[in-house]
């Protein structure tokens, strides 16, 4: 007899602290903790005027320009510090005294008026931007529109590392490290040679070599400077330019014509006549205990739930969007599980421990209304009648024979009650996922309520999606439809019935995607007088 396969462990190699699972480079208490970096919002700052340079001269000239001015920079500095001068910031702590003798220096070289050129834009729409100095004669040459203009693209291919343009600038930023002294090696050790850079990424030499660029840049993060640059970059940008909200592609409820909403509405139709069959031989043929009806109530009221939830979202195309159709689904998947575990482990005590629970949040509900209403000095009397939970209870128990439990409705969670009734994999794969679009998690928000800005000056940031409703999306549609056709079938099964050939769900889906019907339902005589009193209805509303 071979011994049955392991489970396989989700997040192994993660490692747990009370509820939350860390991987090994995040957790807190481990050796040689990594740090994220960003490159975004720290970096692209830092390193754009290198961008602007090769976006001018290329990377040969771009590199010797930036070179020279950062070992400039190293020989003049009033510091016996070694400030990081291919960033931005490292400009920042200079003295004005220092400031003309860098650019007298470059002056007298002639190059400041090549390195200062490409740097205009910039400074025309950051003027307090470490760099400035560079420029003071040529600051009101560049409009802000020829300005935004020209930076702007330069700066949107920099927000993404990988692309060539900053994969350049991290080997410029290489060499001027080097060549100020920033970047020591020892040796046998020495300098990679970044002229295959310009290959970049048509060469696995290429991409070798950008790998190890991008790992030399990160170091930038341990040079303690100030951020006060990279915040003044990123808040000025409020004033270049509005949000650009990003257009979706996504089919959207004001997409639907007219008649796809009226053929839904027949092929829900048919998808309600199939299941009020099936509902018809359920009735004729289950066998209620009156006597101890609680078994047959809950499981039949649990797929009751599940029935009238598909309903709702079947029937009313609003609730396909992505984040209600969710919400849905997981309340579908919670009581198909409770009904699952519940015909494969229900006991008389499991059953009457569902229905207590249900009693005690009733009493809960009705010990914080009594509450409030006391404290708002509603009489006694009055709090009697107009408390829900108090007229819940009197049809079940007195109130003192209730208790409450605040845990869960069988004394365990529901992934346990998942793995139990053979549901592990719903649970997984559905049920948890869905918990962000209930509980409004951040991973839920980005989804559903926030775009991205497409304008590069405010850093890809998030904005609000305001219209009524998200994105539409097949997923709810389908699953709700197949957990109800498995609950319909398993009962009717259970009950020796025959089902059809094919059940309600799956008919609704065909009949959904099935083009030719469409097409033929579009023509009828009946479907065209709908669609010629609405635009009727429509025309006197504008009048």
């Amino acid at each position: 007899m071979t011994s049955p396969k392991k489970r396989a462990q989700i997040l192994q190699d993660h490692l747990k602290k009370g509820n939350t699972f860390f991987p090994p480079f995040t957790f807190k208490e481990g050796i040689g903790r990594f740090d994220e970096i960003n490159w975004r919002a720290d970096f692209v700052p830092e390193l754009i005027w290198i961008a602007l340079l090769i976006e001018e001269y290329g990377f040969d000239k771009s590199k010797n320009l930036a070179c020279a001015l950062a070992i400039l920079s190293m020989q003049l500095r009033q510091t016996e510090q070694l400030p990081d001068f291919g960033m931005v910031s490292a400009y920042e702590p200079l003295g004005e005294t220092t400031k003309r003798n860098i650019n007298k220096h470059l002056d007298s070289k002639g190059v400041l008026q090549e390195i200062s050129k490409p740097l205009v834009p910039l400074v025309t729409l950051y003027p307090d931007c470490p760099l400035s100095f560079l420029i003071e004669g040529e600051k009101n040459r560049c409009s802000v529109d020829h300005a935004s203009t020209k930076v702007a693209p330069i700066l949107e291919e920099c927000l993404y590392r990988g692309e060539k343009l900053p994969t350049l600038v991290q080997a410029v930023y290489y060499e001027l490290s080097i060549a100020s002294g920033k970047l020591k090696f020892v040796a046998p050790l020495g300098p990679h040679n970044t002229d295959p850079i310009k290959e970049y990424p048509n060469t696995d030499e290429s991409k070798r070599l950008a790998s190890m660029l991008r790992a030399n840049a990160c170091h930038m993060t341990a040079m303690g400077h100030s951020k006060k640059w990279v915040q003044y970059f990123w808040r000025k940008g409020r004033d270049i330019g509005p949000c650009v909200p990003k257009k979706s592609s996504d089919l959207h409820l004001n997409d639907f014509p007219q008649e796809f909403i009226l053929y839904n509405t027949e092929c829900f139709k048919q998808y309600h006549d199939g299941c009020n069959k099936l509902w018809e031989y359920i009735e004729r043929n289950y066998v209620i205990d009156f006597y101890s009806p609680l078994r047959d109530e809950i499981r039949l009221s649990l797929f009751c739930r599940i029935y009238r939830l598909t309903v709702h979202v079947v029937s009313f195309i609003p609730n396909w969007t992505e984040d209600i159709a969710e919400i849905f689904l997981r309340m579908i998947i919670e009581s198909y599980i409770y009904y699952m575990w519940f015909k494969k482990n229900g006991t008389e005590e499991s059953y009457e421990k569902f229905y207590v629970y249900g009693l005690g949040q009733q009493k809960l509900r009705k010990e914080h209304i009594s509450n409030y209403l006391k404290k708002q000095g509603v009489p006694e009397e009055e709090i009697e009648q107009q408390n829900p939970g108090l007229s819940f209870l009197k049809n079940h128990k007195m109130d003192e024979f209730i208790p409450v439990n605040i845990g869960n409705p069988l004394d365990k969670n529901l992934r346990i009650i998942a793995e139990e009734a053979d549901c592990r994999e719903i649970y997984s794969l559905i049920f948890s996922p869905a918990s962000s679009a209930i509980h409004g998690m951040y991973d839920s928000l980005e989804r559903f309520y926030l775009k991205t800005c497409l304008n590069p000056f405010h850093c890809y940031h998030k904005v609000p999606y305001y219209w009524s409703k998200s994105a539409v999306s097949s997923y709810g549609v389908i699953n709700c439809l197949e957990f109800t056709d498995w609950i319909f079938a398993d009962l009717v099964k259970d009950l020796n019935g025959k089902l059809p050939d094919k059940m309600p769900g799956e008919i609704y889906i065909e009949n959904l995607n099935d083009n030719k019907a469409l097409e033929e339902f579009t023509k009828r005589d009946d479907v065209q007088e709908w669609i010629n009193l609405s635009a009727q209805f429509r025309n006197n509303v504008k009048e």
